[in-house]
């Protein structure tokens, strides 16, 4: 019995350190000075530039590992789902969250100069490129990856408990940029995302709520 317990624990603690360690390939690839330097000395890549591709081509990364990750998963893979009229609950915790936060959190300085220097042209390239490629990057990375490796470690109900809280706690982390009541916004927003996941059963509506979030926050910060 102690033999089988053994098993199972080593099974449970390879498959979350899979989904931890694309958490770390991701927040390496983000804050790579080296890749950055590449990217602007060896292809020519302005600010802007890197700001938008090097996002793309992680999407592309890991897309290459969700796909892998379909493929080899004996429990939840990545579907897109199917959102339905009870996903309105969720854009309405969004909501929520974001006025009460409007009052809680004080203006962050990463947003309110996200477009200076910027034309106009440039500026509506900049916000268009935010509100499409990070939140397919960044949901496949937390409530993708991250989380099923959780579900197909202790299955459904412990996963979504357990990988949503670790979860979120990453997310709310790697925004560094970000003040700590703001942080407390991020984690309760990736709780909102994970409920959405786990009640349209993908990532299509995690996705469309965490563009909403983002068209929403620069909205506010930025009229």
């Amino acid at each position: 019995m102690k033999m089988v317990d053994m098993d199972i624990f080593k099974q449970r603690f390879l498959i979350v350190t899979f989904g931890l360690s694309n958490f770390l390939f991701f927040y390496l690839l983000l804050t790579s000075i080296d890749l950055n330097i590449f990217l602007m000395t060896r292809l020519n890549f302005s600010i802007l530039h890197l700001q938008i591709i090097k996002p793309l081509i992680m999407l592309v990364i890991f897309l290459s590992i969700t796909h892998l990750l379909n493929n080899t998963s004996p429990y939840q893979g990545l579907t897109w789902g199917k959102p339905n009229k009870q996903s309105f609950i969720f854009l309405a915790l969004i909501i929520i969250a974001y006025a009460a936060s409007y009052y809680l959190t004080p203006k962050e300085p990463f947003v309110t100069d996200f477009t200076k220097g910027l034309s106009h042209e440039m500026a509506a390239v900049k916000i268009a490129a935010t509100i499409i490629i990070f939140p397919l990057l960044e949901e496949l990375v937390f409530r993708g990856i991250t989380l099923s490796s959780f579900l197909n470690a202790f299955g459904e109900k412990a996963g979504y408990i357990i990988g949503g809280l670790t979860v979120s706690f990453l997310f709310a982390v790697i925004h560094t940029q970000y003040s700590f009541p703001t942080k407390i916004q991020m984690f309760a927003l990736s709780l909102i995302f994970c409920g959405a996941r786990y009640q349209s059963s993908g990532l299509l509506l995690p996705i469309l709520l965490h563009a909403f979030c983002i068209a929403l926050g620069l909205y506010i910060e930025l009229k």
